[in-house]
């Protein structure tokens, strides 16, 4: 299986499942993978989730995003331990997360000005 398709599939996932995450989880467990979970489902807003998906997919590939999922060899190995882990994984950059020490700052898609300019002066201090 191609790692973008996979990646395009959770992607889609995600958007679909974004209030049930455990049960997402539970079925990419189940299934072993996010593109057997979209063959074995039949959910309202599919075709919607893959469209986003695509979008999704064209920023990431506009602005140079590393996209990490559990089963990546480079997904933080700490976070495997921890039973609300992201699915995915977003950074910018020349990063990998098992070497070293980090701080990743993690926030809303639907931040308030004030909440951006904190985090923001938050990470320019460090």
């Amino acid at each position: 299986m191609e790692k973008t398709q996979e990646r395009d599939f959770l992607l889609a996932l995600s958007w679909l499942y974004r209030n049930r995450i455990r049960h997402l989880k539970q079925l990419l467990t189940y299934y072993g993978s996010a593109v057997e979970v979209w063959k074995h489902i039949n959910e309202t807003g599919m075709s919607e989730a893959l469209q986003r998906a695509e979008k999704e997919n064209a920023f990431i590939e506009k602005h140079n995003i590393n996209v990490w999922n559990s089963q990546d060899n480079d997904y933080p190995k700490h976070l495997l331990n921890c039973t609300d882990a992201p699915l995915l994984l977003f950074s910018k950059g020349n990063v990998n997360p098992n070497k070293g020490k980090l701080v990743s700052v993690v926030g809303t898609r639907s931040c308030s000005d004030r909440g951006r300019e904190t985090a923001r002066q938050l990470v320019l201090d460090l």
